[in-house]
């Protein structure tokens, strides 16, 4: 059972154990206060408020779609099983055979190099930020090892600060070194097995930077580039910290 209402009590200090988010005022505001409200912290750390608790720790979202009237989040799909078709080698119709491990959902994309999927499912583009550094090695050995695309967002390469540009005489300033991209495509390559790719995604700077032509004349087909034309929704946070220049 799931609690739906907040049993928090700032006079008894009794909270429920996972809060969603600390956000407003207290009730109990006062000017000597030495608190942790969001009013408090972001006096003092900025947007770093943005994501209040753990900022490139945790994932944010589930949960909180709110919309109004219809939507996709309304639909829900109630469905039988009713015989089976598409069978091959030694299946029958018997139930025993009918079961998800027997059920090929493998297909491909791609008009004239076709890529295999063993699902036609991908990830997000994981790109810059800290949260997505962290996590990266479960997303890329995850969809390897499941064989569906994985995408490397935009800017890895501009914000690694070990990544290198050549100077203006040399490769016209382009990346000359990119260890956290490397590390990236690396880590899916690993454990690719012909099922599945690893998509670089590209945007303005990266286009700038020369990201493609680093990618293709080091991986050459093992990498897939995309093109970035507008922003999408994130549920790891889009904001990124700069704790240095």
């Amino acid at each position: 059972m799931e609690m739906r209402f907040s049993k928090g009590n700032d006079a008894l200090g009794t909270k429920n154990r996972g809060n969603a988010c600390e956000s407003s005022l207290c009730t109990l505001c006062r000017a000597d206060c030495t608190g942790k409200c969001e009013t408090w912290l972001s006096s003092m750390v900025g947007r770093e408020l943005l994501y209040p608790r753990s900022f490139g720790l945790v994932t944010a979202g589930a949960n909180n779609t709110t919309h109004v009237g219809v939507s996709y989040n309304s639909l829900r799909i109630q469905g039988y099983a009713y015989g089976s078709t598409g069978l091959t080698g030694d299946l029958t119709n018997n139930p025993d055979d009918c079961i998800f491990p027997n059920v090929s959902l493998e297909t491909e994309f791609g008009k004239r190099t076709k890529t295999k999927i063993r699902m036609p499912m991908m990830t997000g583009a994981l790109g810059s930020t800290f949260i997505a550094e962290k996590y990266w090695d479960s997303f890329a050995i995850g969809g390897a090892l499941i064989g569906i695309p994985v995408v490397i967002g935009e800017n890895v390469v501009g914000v690694d600060k070990n990544s290198e540009i050549g100077p203006q005489t040399d490769k016209k300033g382009k990346i000359v070194k990119a260890p956290e991209l490397d590390r990236r495509i690396e880590t899916y390559l690993r454990y690719f097995d012909g099922y599945g790719a690893i998509i670089v995604q590209l945007n303005v700077e990266d286009t700038r930077n020369g990201v493609a032509e680093y990618v293709v004349n080091k991986y050459g087909n093992k990498c897939i580039i995309e093109l970035k034309w507008g922003q999408g929704a994130k549920n790891i946070g889009g904001e990124i910290q700069v704790k240095r220049l």
